[in-house]
């Protein structure tokens, strides 16, 4: 059985784009049932940072054009049973209703697999980018979201096409946590980082904000991508205190040197407005490290913050006093900022690696395939 994968590969990097990595490495050591056939479906033509009206919409008009041009040909060439989308949602959506139609006309079930964190939001604006959404999630076979909230939504909005399914993390990832006990567990304890793109949605200016009102912070770490503008705007924030050198950009790092400065770092903090499954928290709850993160997508559920063994702080969005409060609070009590990393290595273990999730792919696939 052939599934044809619509997925972004980096560069550039980015949450959909790791979980497309994760997925090749495990199916290339075979599947009995299944061929997965991976077309990239990533950014060619605009840089992630270039938001305007041009960028988006001519240049995504050229994403398009390259996108649906290799679809046909993978559709001729490889004949597959079922084709499975991943999409953001937004802008996405109209990429996402054509390759419906395109697959409507060649009689192929379509999965589409919905990384965001918007669902819940979209119900209650009732805008045209949850009517389309509507449309494009009933015309798929089925729909796979990452997120309780998402699928709670659509199940009392009268969907019944969806199933949840969280995002795992990847093999090299899981072997990483084995040798955990053999190295250093012993993070520079007034040391934060954030790892993402450095942009105002994902909290930045908030985190900048709420660190330089907290003496104990030695280091905030920026890890990521980031336009000099930004940078020197969050410099400038950073002057509230007397020392701005606590403020560090370390840019683009591959990803055994992310994790190890995650490693490093005492709490991991991601105050994202906005999130689907971001696999940066996976990533900082297996290499043993508590996470700050606001309350949207997936984020509480892979936190577990309502159960006995909570592996992080959720705080609502845009709110700096909170976020200033949470960071204060593990770094008064290191301790407790261990106990949630320790939680957060055993729940990874017990729900995300591959092996687990793999099953409720192939399930889905299954099912999608007429006999």
């Amino acid at each position: 059985m052939k599934v044809l994968l619509l997925s972004p590969l980096p560069p550039p990097e980015g949450g959909i784009a790791s979980w497309t990595v994760n997925l090749l490495e495990y199916s290339g050591q075979g599947l009995p049932r299944f061929e997965i056939i991976q077309q990239d479906t990533g950014l060619k033509y605009r840089n992630i940072h270039k938001n305007d009206f041009f960028s988006r919409i001519f240049l995504g008009l050229l994403e398009a054009a390259r996108i649906f041009k290799a679809l046909k040909i993978n559709i001729k060439e490889n004949s597959p049973d079922v084709i499975h989308l991943t999409s953001s949602a937004s802008l996405a959506l109209f990429k996402d209703y054509f390759t419906l139609r395109i697959a409507r006309k060649n009689k192929i079930p379509l999965i589409m697999h919905w990384h965001s964190g918007k669902i819940p939001s979209l119900s209650l604006l009732c805008n045209w980018e949850w009517k389309l959404l509507g449309y494009v999630i009933r015309g798929s076979h089925t729909s796979i979201v990452i997120d309780p909230k998402s699928y709670h939504n659509l199940i009392n909005n009268a969907f019944r096409n969806v199933v949840y399914i969280p995002n795992p993390i990847g093999l090299a990832l899981e072997n990483k946590i084995k040798n955990l006990a053999h190295g250093n567990n012993h993070p520079s304890q007034n040391r934060l980082i954030f790892v993402g793109h450095v942009i105002k949605k994902k909290g930045v200016f908030e985190l900048v904000e709420a660190s330089a009102q907290i003496p104990l912070v030695e280091e905030l770490i920026m890890v990521g991508s980031y336009e000099s503008a930004i940078k020197n705007e969050l410099s400038l924030l950073a002057k509230k205190r007397e020392n701005r050198e606590w403020l560090k950009f370390y840019g683009v790092l591959d990803n055994d040197t992310v994790l190890e400065q995650v490693r490093k770092s005492a709490i991991v903090v991601l105050p994202s407005y906005t999130e689907g499954f971001p696999i940066i928290v996976l990533e900082s709850m297996a290499m043993g490290r508590s996470v700050i993160a606001t309350d949207v997508g997936a984020i509480p559920e892979m936190l577990a913050t309502s159960s006995d063994k909570p592996c992080g702080i959720c705080v609502p969005a845009r709110d700096v006093e909170k976020l200033r409060d949470a960071i204060l609070s593990l770094l008064e009590d290191p301790e407790k900022a261990q106990m949630m990393g320790n939680n957060g290595t055993e729940r990874v273990l017990n729900y995300y690696t591959l092996d687990k999730v793999m099953e409720h792919y192939q399930s889905v696939w299954s099912n999608a395939i007429p006999r």
